[in-house]
Order: structure tokens, then sequence, then C-alpha cells
């Protein structure tokens, strides 16, 4: 884990997981439906399920976030204002991911301010999008432990298909055992990856929506 905070009231112990990226990274709901990008998630569940080494105290998980590390130049008018530059590169600078909405986890976050440095309002109001109730994440917690569950018996069985991803994620961008596998990405077909918001993934995992 890149980085955990912590805050503790007289009967609960709040944490948030912050991954540092030196590339632009999303979080997205839908790649955990495909079983991929699980080590976010996997974070915040271990501390949940280890609770016991940490505290007493009731365990709530705050927020999942993407930490931008690196910033790329980008052209910018030349015209553009000192103020306005800047708010550019502020704005370039705000953490993305998923937020607790319980009411006490956003006043501690920030509230008001939250917006100014976590990409989770849109027009100055919260987006729904990029929050998380309690009962969605013990949703996705069970989610991912059948998915890993999965993986290792595919692994165990020993299925090495060749199966990857493609469009948004490539797979085989950066892949060096093509020579190995022989996939051909001019003749062989790659899987579509899911494509939902992140509230259509929770209707999913509550069984409102079929994937």
């Amino acid at each position: 884990v890149d980085r955990v905070d912590t805050f503790e009231d007289d009967e609960n112990y709040y944490y948030r997981i912050i991954d540092y990226k030196t590339g632009e990274k999303k979080f997205r709901l839908d790649d955990v439906l495909d079983g991929l990008n699980l080590q976010m998630l996997l974070y915040l569940l271990a501390i949940k399920e280890n609770k016991n080494a940490l505290t007493n105290k009731k365990i709530v998980p705050s927020a999942l976030l993407y930490y931008p590390a690196l910033l790329k130049e980008s052209m910018a008018s030349r015209s553009l204002k000192p103020s306005e530059k800047n708010a550019t590169i502020l704005e370039k600078l705000k953490m993305n991911g998923i937020v607790n909405k319980d009411k006490k986890v956003l006043d501690l976050l920030g509230s008001d301010d939250l917006g100014d440095y976590v990409a989770v309002t849109t027009r100055g109001k919260l987006n729904e999008e990029k929050l998380f109730g309690m009962d969605n994440l013990e949703l996705l917690f069970d989610n991912i432990k059948e998915t890993l569950k999965r993986i290792g018996d595919s692994i165990i069985s020993g299925d090495i298909k060749v199966n990857p991803l493609g469009e948004r994620i490539d797979a085989c961008a950066y892949c060096k055992f093509n020579s190995i596998c022989k996939f051909d990405s001019k003749i062989d077909k790659k899987r579509k990856p899911l494509n939902y918001k992140n509230s259509e993934v929770f209707k999913m995992l509550e069984g409102d929506i079929d994937a």
C-alpha cells in the first residue's frame, strides 16, 4: 500500500487508501467485474479483514483514491491569466476514486472543500458515481473473494488459454510474452472490456441488472 490515512473517534476507526500514480489512472468499478484492477480494493479489504491488529473499534473504510504523482506537460493558451493557469494545474492534481457517502466520513474528508482536492463533484455537487455505501462495499468484497477463488482454481487446473482484453484495456500493449502466446492482433480477436457506470455495477451486484 502506498499510503494509508487514518482517523479515530471514540467508537470508529476510519481509514482511506491512497495509491500514487505517475500516469493517468481512473478508477472504474466495471474493471472489477472483469477481474481487473483489484489491487486497491484488495488493500481496503485486507485492512478490514485484519482490523484486530489495528483497533478494537468499528472499522470504517472511507475512501479509495489515486493520487497523481506526476503531471505531464500540456498545451495552453498564452493568454491565460496566472490564476487560470493555477486552476488548471490544481484540477489535474485532484485525486480520483470513490468515497464513502456517510455524512460523518464526508465531514472528516473536508465536506464542502472535498471537491477542491478530490474529483468527486460535478457542478459543485457530490457526484453519486463517485460515492459508495457500506452495503455497496460489502457486495464488492464478496465479488472480489469469488473472483480470487475463480482465478486460483483456474491456475491450479492449469488453464492458460490466451484470451486477452482489448480496446481501452489493451492487455498486449506492454506484454513481453507475445513470442510465447503467439497472439496475433491482426487475426485474433480480443475480448471487449465491460463498460458500465459505477452505479450500474452496484445494481448488478445487488441483482437488479444483469451483466
